[in-house]
């Protein structure tokens, strides 16, 4: 029972965080930050998402695209968990959620505690639960941003239902 309670006080701090990030302010953005006005180019000049010169986190969540509104991406670092926390919405009240214990370049596995993503849809959260699935690879960190991929199975609070965030890719996410 005490993993229960663990478990769902673990959940709870997840929300709250995610509840926290989404009502953060709006982060203004000049025209020399981004000169599309606001449009993301996801695939920069070669093709290949990492190429791109514009902030972006999309990914496929069951096969329906997902694309972070970039205005909105958050990055904070929680002390209490000592985690990063990046919290991406979309223009539909999705939000996807990657939490990470280090920015190194490598791959990271899912789990419980130091590499954790979630997907919102609405009132309904999906996480790793007790049998994580999934990895976060960052592929570029220079100190001022990172790039990488993810992907995972998720599942929402009673199991009952799974969801698969797939082709996750996260470019020059600005880091505090």
């Amino acid at each position: 029972m005490s993993t229960n309670k663990s478990f769902i006080t673990f959940l709870g701090i997840l929300i709250f965080i995610s509840i926290l990030s989404s009502c953060k302010k709006e982060q203004e953005n000049t025209p020399d930050d981004n000169p599309t006005g606001g449009n993301t180019d996801t695939t920069g000049t070669t093709g290949n998402p990492s190429d791109s010169i514009y902030m972006s986190l999309t990914a496929m969540a069951d096969g329906a695209p997902f694309s972070a509104d970039t205005t909105m991406l958050t990055h904070e670092f929680d002390s209490d968990l000592n985690l990063h926390v990046f919290t991406a919405p979309d223009s539909e009240g999705h939000i996807v959620t990657l939490m990470m214990a280090s920015l190194e370049i490598g791959t990271y596995e899912v789990d419980f505690d130091n590499n954790i993503v979630i997907y919102q849809n609405g009132l309904t959260i999906f996480n790793g639960g007790f049998n994580p699935d999934g990895q976060i690879i960052i592929t570029h960190n220079d100190g001022n941003t990172i790039s990488g991929t993810f992907h995972a199975s998720l599942f929402n609070f009673d199991n009952a239902q799974d969801l698969e965030l797939t082709s996750g890719h996260f470019i020059k996410i600005p880091i505090q």
